[in-house]
């Protein structure tokens, strides 16, 4: 029998990563974990940056999924981003094309196309990068084509709608701590459309991604099946903790100016703009469809957070 290959996760310890590596050892790949940290199962621990040593993990490896990376926070500054985001990535790939690696899967940002838009989103829709995290992952995009095109790396660029999931980080995380305060909310009247993506139907394409034929070089934007307006969400979730949803109705624009008054504009925009995402390129050349749908994601989601309330 021959030898299993073997993946290199990147953000192992993450939200995200953690899952892609149940999933990919669950399939019998061997897994290599890069984290923070060499606890909490890490095989190795890198800073990663321009700088980063990865012959010691590479030793071996088949394919890279690279999923670790900063993310929005107040507390960096723009060269932070563009060093681990951009920087960081163009090392690990020209590292992985000298250890003679096939293909790195690239985890970007459905943010590269901006925070919301009037039309659906696909891979040709237009840049809005406005911001340094944004930035960064457009320059890692770019760098990651000007080495497969100076190798024989091949590479994938994922570019996610929000991931939701068991204990997930961030938006929707914030919206249930606020049904768990029973908060009134102002959102009956909020008719727009957003798409999500539960985190095990981005593992099940990047598993795709690691082998299909056709993903190579590639750029896909991914989501969910179904796209949701805020009220619809809320609704759902409060459908699923058996609960009665609090909202009341009040005009779209006077959220937006009232948002703005108090430095928290972008936060309003994800709750209040529209960002469908248009995945047919990913249907149509690699025949990927999501597994699960979003009512069974955000079940799932619900029922396995309570029984793990801490998470990763």
């Amino acid at each position: 029998m021959a030898p299993a290959a073997r993946v290199l996760v990147t953000g192992a310890g993450g939200f995200v990563g953690s899952h892609v590596v149940t999933a990919l050892a669950s399939v019998g790949y061997g897994v290599v974990r890069i984290g923070r940290t060499d606890h909490g199962g890490s095989d190795f621990a890198k800073d990663i940056g321009p700088c980063t040593t990865w012959d010691d993990a590479l030793d071996g490896v088949n394919f890279v999924v690279h999923a670790a990376g900063i993310a929005h926070a107040t507390n960096r500054q723009a060269g932070d981003y563009h060093r681990v985001n951009a920087a960081g990535t163009r090392r690990l790939a020209e590292e992985a094309a000298r250890a003679g690696v096939e293909r790195l899967v690239f985890l970007s940002s459905i943010g590269v196309h901006g925070g919301s838009s009037a039309e659906p989103v696909s891979e040709i829709s237009p840049l809005v990068l406005d911001s340094p995290y944004v930035s960064s992952k457009l320059d890692a995009e770019i760098a990651l084509a000007a080495v497969a095109d100076s190798t024989n790396l091949e590479t994938v660029v994922l570019r996610p709608s929000l991931v939701y999931g068991p204990s997930a980080p961030g938006s929707m995380a914030r919206l249930a701590s606020l049904l768990d305060r029973r908060v009134p909310l102002p959102f009956r009247s909020v008719t727009n459309r957003r798409s999500f993506l539960y985190v095990e139907n981005l593992v099940d394409l990047i598993a795709m991604c690691l082998t299909h034929p056709s993903a190579s070089g590639r750029t896909f934007v991914v989501s969910d099946a179904e796209a949701l307006s805020t009220r619809e969400l809320i609704e759902a979730l409060c459908e699923i903790r058996g609960d009665s949803p609090r909202l009341f109705p009040a005009p779209v624009w006077a959220l937006r100016l009232g948002a703005a008054a108090i430095g928290r504009a972008a936060d309003a925009e994800r709750l209040l703009g529209s960002m469908d995402v248009n995945i047919g390129r990913v249907e149509a050349e690699l025949g990927w469809k999501p597994p699960h749908r979003t009512q069974h994601g955000l079940e799932q989601s619900y029922r396995l957070s309570l029984a793990d309330p801490v998470g990763e």
